[in-house]
């Protein structure tokens, strides 16, 4: 205990030195892990990459009557995940693997320094599940886990130096996962050998292929995949290969009931005339069919097998009574009278949806039972992206909630003269909900984001069961669960307002918030056990009612139980079996003109740890992006972290869990748009040979042209190609090899990430031949 306050003193004072000046042999005190890729050594046949590590931080932690120390090694996110074994920190990341190769792996480790220690072991850190309020919290933090046998064995954990798993395939894309612990364990020695830094190699043996054209100018989804892989640069160094398949084909497919036919149709129209080709779909009358979920999802499969354009984003319009849901018993997280969860994952995967972790499309739902609901959430989404609003500061402005369950008992032991207690241990947040928030609040904060904390307090009422009492001492928040110090800003001196209040003050600072525009808010704390909304700070479904109406819409980043309860029609949650049949997630999506645009939410139990997972990878993916992109490009960050860093099982179940209540395509801006885009276009064909050409003149530099013919045989518009202007010219990629005649009228979509969207008619010059 004393030695781990002792160095932990040491880092703060070394993280003060300033850093042109470091202490000699302390230089990686403070230092993020990063991984750096040799590029000379990076080719088609292996990847080199050297991981590196700062120096750990250390914190004490008591189980079952023993004292361990727990490492946080800075920018790691992952751990070794086995329950009851020693919790050693891992960087993850993800690979692209040719096709019919094996896959072999070396390390060569520069190694730190040795520490002896007990190393805490991996625990379950229970569920974010609902409160009774009021009244003592209800945590529930699991048993404590270590397993003995283990504990005794003399050799090194993990006993690898660098580990490969095989993925499977997304979007025709073999995957692969490379992890690298920090260092190995010897539980029996108690001995911790660090390591300063990796180099790992790893071979591709064989004579391998790749199935894939990561430059595709219809494939978003394989754009997020290739562009989160450690090897992007070899992918987009592959030859182009043609469009293959009997018809277009869509890149979003929105599937619906026939009730919501108008609003599917306007959608449709919307997204087609902002470049992304879109078709309608009906479940209830398909070839005069009525789909289940099963054919649903063959009807997905086969849009992606057959046709030129295969779909990257799924729509589906009408709630479960609709379109029905997938269910996965496996993938519940809470009590035995909990239904299992509702799932539009089998809709994202292209083969066996209960052994995916990535999706192969991103599917989101609008949840409405009327056509009344369609009209005001399709005419949200629809504005959002006509009419974004004309104020700068709401495209950087979010604002984060929680609270800090207080406290764990304080470490204290008994001297001749009394009680002595450590001072570092009052204050302690009893579970890992703010810490996530606060990694994402300094990511999105270095990215140029102005974010509001509404956080909140509430006091441990002790658990009578377990034999502890409730926490009496000195309320004042001054670390986070894993013994971290909370930023100054939060702790004693700060001069922040945590308030114990239920329903008050922060309550109106929220709906204040809300009201007066912020691009993302995200919740982070327990959910409302009957879907009805949030604890800490309380919002319910009452509370989006007193919303103003007319102002700009939020996206919610709710990481909580239950908030997405979706099929409260179908299964009544056991809380509350005679409660509202309407989520917190669908009443927001669906009140007109308020609530919020689109919500990221879960239809029952979640993991705490895993929601703070996801916490971190939305607050990469905002602050990674520079220009306008797809919410579906944001969930599949979320997706990605947890791919990355949790468990096998725990991506899985959180994969089944999480959804999109709104429109995955939606366009998400990162600055107010501007409207310098050309309304006007030239355009030029020819013949080479048998293949066709198509140029097209245009005035803004770096827009995206999509372009179709309308079909006066077919009644719509047919997509004829894609490209994106480079030098006032755009050479665009078709999907047709017939000829181009002279006079043709083209119907031209002119995109750009940070500019208003132009949709107009040009004509076809055809290149007389010299």
């Amino acid at each position: 205990m004393l030695y781990n306050s002792g160095r932990m003193l040491r880092y703060r004072m070394l993280t003060l030195t300033p850093e042109s000046n470091p202490c000699a042999g302390d230089e990686h005190v403070g230092k993020v892990a990063d991984v750096l890729l040799d590029a000379q050594a990076t080719n088609e046949n292996q990847i080199r990459a050297i991981f590196t590590f700062g120096e750990p931080k250390v914190g004490t932690r008591l189980g079952k009557g023993e004292t361990f120390t727990k490492i946080i090694v800075p920018g790691v996110a992952s751990s070794t995940h086995e329950l009851g074994r020693p919790d050693i920190p891992m960087i993850s990341r993800l690979v692209a693997v040719p096709n019919n190769v094996r896959i072999g792996v070396r390390a060569v480790v520069e190694e730190a320094e040795e520490i002896l220690l007990k190393l805490h072991p991996v625990q379950d850190e229970g569920l974010a599940q609902a409160e009774p309020e009021p009244g003592p919290p209800r945590t529930d933090i699991p048993t404590f886990v270590k397993d003995e046998k283990f504990y005794a064995t003399n050799t090194l954990y993990p006993s690898k130096q660098a580990v490969v798993t095989e993925l499977g395939e997304v979007r025709g894309l073999r995957l692969a996962k490379i992890q690298v612990p920090v260092g190995q364990y010897n539980p029996a020695a108690n001995t911790l050998r660090l390591f300063r830094k990796t180099e790992v190699t790893i071979s591709f043996e064989g004579s391998g292929s790749w199935s894939i054209d990561p430059n595709k100018q219809f494939d978003n989804q394989l754009q997020n995949i290739v562009g989160a892989v450690l090897n992007k640069d070899i992918l987009k160094q592959l030859r182009p290969t043609p469009y293959t398949g009997s018809e277009f084909g869509e890149e979003l497919m929105i599937i619906t009931h026939s009730d919501f036919i108008t609003q599917a149709n306007a959608l449709a129209k919307h997204k087609t005339e902002r470049g992304l080709i879109t078709n309608v779909h009906l479940v209830d009358n398909y070839q005069g069919n009525i789909l289940d979920q099963n054919e649903i999802r063959d009807l997905i499969v086969s849009r992606w097998n057959d046709f030129m354009v295969k779909p990257s984003y799924v729509l589906l319009i009408g709630d479960v009574e609709f379109v029905p849901a997938y269910y996965y018993p496996e993938s519940k997280g809470g009590s035995d009278e909990e239904p299992p969860p509702p799932s539009d994952f089998g809709y994202s995967t292209l083969n066996d949806p209960t052994n995916k972790r990535l999706s192969d499309l991103i599917v989101g739902r609008l949840t409405v039972r009327t056509a009344e609901e369609a009209e005001a959430v399709v005419n949200k989404i629809i504005d959002y992206e006509k009419n974004p609003p004309n104020i700068e500061d709401f495209y950087k402005h979010a604002a984060m909630c929680s609270r800090l369950q207080c406290c764990q008992q304080p470490n204290c032991w008994m001297t001749p003269e009394g009680t002595a207690c450590l001072m570092s241990s009052f204050g302690v947040e009893r579970q890992p909900f703010l810490e996530p928030l606060e990694t994402a609040y300094d990511t999105i904060s270095a990215a140029g984001f102005t974010i509001q904390r509404i956080y909140g307090e509430t006091l441990y009422g002790g658990d009578p069961d377990e034999g502890i009492p409730p926490y009496t001492d000195d309320p004042m928040p001054r670390r986070f669960s894993s013994k971290n110090p909370l930023p100054p800003d939060l702790g004693p001196g700060g001069g922040y307002n945590w308030s114990l209040d239920n329903q008050g003050p922060k309550t109106d600072e929220l709906r204040t918030a809300w009201d007066d525009g912020r691009i993302f808010i995200f919740f982070n704390w327990h959910g409302a056990c009957d879907g009805g909304g949030w604890w800490g700070p309380p919002f319910f479904t009452g509370n989006l009612d007193t919303l103003a109406t007319g102002k700009p819409l939020p996206i919610l980043l709710s990481t909580t139980c239950d908030s997405g309860f979706y099929d409260l029609e179908i299964h009544s949650a056991p809380c509350s079996p005679e409660g509202s049949k309407t989520s917190f997630a669908e009443k927001a999506l669906r009140l007109a003109n308020k609530g919020a645009v689109a919500v990221i939410a879960a239809p029952r139990e979640t993991k705490i740890h895993d929601n703070g997972l996801l916490t971190m990878g939305y607050g990469e993916g905002i602050a990674a992006r520079t220009h306008g992109y797809r919410l579906g490009d944001l969930f599949f960050d979320g997706q990605m972290h947890i791919y990355l860093n949790a468990s096998e099982a725990a991506g899985r179940v959180q994969n089944h869990l999480y959804h999109i209540f709104g429109d995955p395509t939606l366009r998400v801006r990162v600055k107010k748009p501007a409207s310098f885009m050309a309304v006007s276009a030239a355009a030029y064909a020819a013949m080479e040979g048998r293949v066709p050409s198509l140029s097209i003149s245009y005035a803004t530099e770096g827009a995206t042209l999509t372009v179709y013919h309308e079909s006066v045989l077919a009644k719509r518009l047919i997509p004829i190609g894609r490209g994106v202007v480079k030098k006032g010219v755009a050479e665009i990629q078709l999907l047709t090899n017939e000829e181009l005649p002279d006079g043709m009228i083209l119907q031209i979509a002119a995109t750009h990430p940070d500019a208003m969207a132009r949709y107009f008619t040009s004509k076809i010059t055809v290149a007389k031949p010299e």
